[in-house]
């Protein structure tokens, strides 16, 4: 089996937790069809990203601890710039923090 026919048959998982997470939503809905994608893309990224990473170390290119390090920053700064993008929210270890009137603000950019 090549990599194109395996990623299909994973895909395949994506309407089963679409239908897991929307209930009796049924199929032919927008919202549906967005959550099967994004099933489907959480599902395909990790799959590469966790063999991706196992080339890496089976390579000798990266230690384990270079890549916690590395993967430590990058979360991180992935939540830094969310921060930065709703001004008035930061993220911990105990949740999220909403800082008031800032975050309000932010909030309101949903609408």
């Amino acid at each position: 089996m090549n990599s194109i026919q395996a990623a299909n048959i994973l895909a395949k998982w994506r309407r089963f937790f679409a239908n897991w997470e929307l209930g009796s939503q049924w199929e032919g809905t927008n919202r549906y069809k967005a959550t099967a994608n994004n099933w489907e893309l959480l599902m395909l990224v990790r799959a590469e990203v966790n063999g991706l990473t196992k080339i890496l170390f089976e390579k000798d290119i990266i230690s384990s601890e270079e890549f916690d390090a590395i993967m430590a920053e990058e979360y991180t700064h992935l939540s830094e710039e969310y921060s930065k993008k709703y001004s008035g929210i930061i993220a911990n270890e105990d949740g999220l923090t909403f800082k008031i009137p800032d975050s309000l603000e932010s909030l309101d950019k949903w609408n």
